[in-house]
């Protein structure tokens, strides 16, 4: 394989694993759009119009023992969220649990209702949050967990793939079902790496896969056992599940579409500039990040990013095409180049060379085939960072491993 590596679209906004241990068909990973691990920012926008279009439909559920309120979230077809993209969600709406009933067809649906939309086209996905620990405005609990049950508005069930939807002009699609069907077997991808590494492109890190235990009140917390132990055959243990992609059934890896020279694989790892960290108190700890850039202040809407390409850790061979292999510890190797997104440019943004990144603290994210994603530095670790700040109400002591990240001097 070549050393070039893989640059994602990227506005589309432990101990190592035996070599003997288990490897799945990818068959258990493919399917429904996962609710994703993207904070929720409410759209604010203070020139739009009072009325705008109306969306609404049924959550339906098949599996007639699953429980809990679901979540619907609308994403920008053109920044769609995991895995078709790297998006957070435009807006979102729920169902309690008690406004599923179970209708002439044996199926239970609950309805809901999407109002005052601007014009667009969106993917409209959901989730039945079934241990009950979802919650948009907290980045680690903005996702799947294992159990919950996802799906998404599609084009057809045989194909299972996205419809997009599009609206202008003040119209009111009625009637949408969103089957929640998938049944999530596997755990966000919870991480940590060594604190204090330098960010060197081309450089390979290991990362290591983090059970997480967390509190954010007396009836909102997270819990990712782990890791994943393959004699147990519990798949909900924190782990990085592993593929080459052949989707074509050829026998042969698929090229990435960003960088035909490089293999496609799962998961994927994005890095994402947040800033330069300041100490105003000389403690040795970051209070702050200063979005500053060659003397010029970064807008949020400008995103500075690359990816790494993921491996087995040392010792352990490539699996063959489509097999899935679950990882308790990664080596991901840094892309020997960058991209540059704003509004201007697109989702797909300009190229940039690594002497022409910006220097200061730069997060990992991990973007698993399911949709379901974790990043590093989060909320949990809010001694070590001091953004972002926890939402109200978290009351777990924090974790300094989710509060590491990478320095580019």
């Amino acid at each position: 394989m070549s050393d070039v590596r893989a640059i994602p679209n990227l506005a589309q906004r432990s101990p190592p694993r035996s070599p003997s241990g288990p490897r799945v068909r990818s068959a258990i990973l493919l399917g429904g759009l996962a609710l994703v691990a993207c904070a929720y920012e409410a759209p604010i926008d203070p020139g739009a119009p009072t009325f705008g279009n109306s969306i609404s439909g049924q959550a339906v559920i098949d599996q007639l023992s699953a429980s809990g309120p679901a979540f619907l979230v609308l994403a920008d077809v053109d920044n769609p969220t995991p895995p078709l993209g790297t998006g957070s969600p435009v807006t979102f709406t729920s169902s309690p649990a008690g406004a599923f009933e179970v209708g002439t067809d044996g199926l239970r649906a609950a309805p809901f209702a999407f109002t005052g939309l601007p014009d667009g086209g969106y993917y409209l996905s959901g989730l039945l949050d079934q241990d009950r620990n979802f919650h948009p405005g907290a980045p680690t609990l903005a996702g799947a967990s294992c159990g919950d049950v996802s799906g998404l508005y599609v084009e057809s069930l045989a194909t299972g793939a996205p419809q997009p939807i599009t609206v202008s002009g003040g119209t009111w699609l009625r009637n949408l079902p969103v089957p929640l069907s998938r049944l999530q077997t596997t755990s966000r991808p919870a991480f940590t790496y060594d604190a204090g590494q330098t960010l060197t492109f081309g450089a390979t890190y290991t990362l290591r896969a983090q059970p997480i235990t967390a509190s954010f009140g007396p009836d909102l917390r997270i819990a990712i056992p782990g890791p994943y132990d393959p004699a147990s055959g519990d798949t909900c243990g924190a782990a990085f599940w592993f593929r080459r992609v052949d989707d074509d059934n050829d026998g042969n890896v698929d090229g990435d579409p960003d960088n035909p020279l490089a293999e496609r694989r799962w998961p994927r790892v994005i890095l994402r500039w947040q800033g330069v960290g300041v100490d105003d108190d000389g403690d040795g700890v970051i209070d702050r990040l200063d979005r500053t850039f060659n003397g010029e202040a970064v807008p949020t809407t400008t995103i500075y990013a690359t990816s790494a390409t993921p491996a087995p850790p040392a010792g352990v061979a490539l699996p063959a095409a489509n097999e899935v292999m679950p990882l308790t510890e990664m080596a991901v190797t840094v892309a020997p180049l960058g991209r540059k997104v704003t509004p201007e440019t697109g989702a797909e943004g300009e190229l940039v060379q690594t002497a022409d990144l910006p220097p200061g603290v730069w997060s990992v994210t991990i973007i698993a085939e399911t949709g379901q994603t974790w990043e590093v530095p989060n909320e949990l670790a809010r001694s070590a960072l001091g953004t972002p700040l926890p939402p109200p109400g978290v009351t777990t002591p924090a974790d300094p491993t989710q509060g590491v990240y990478l320095l580019l001097p």
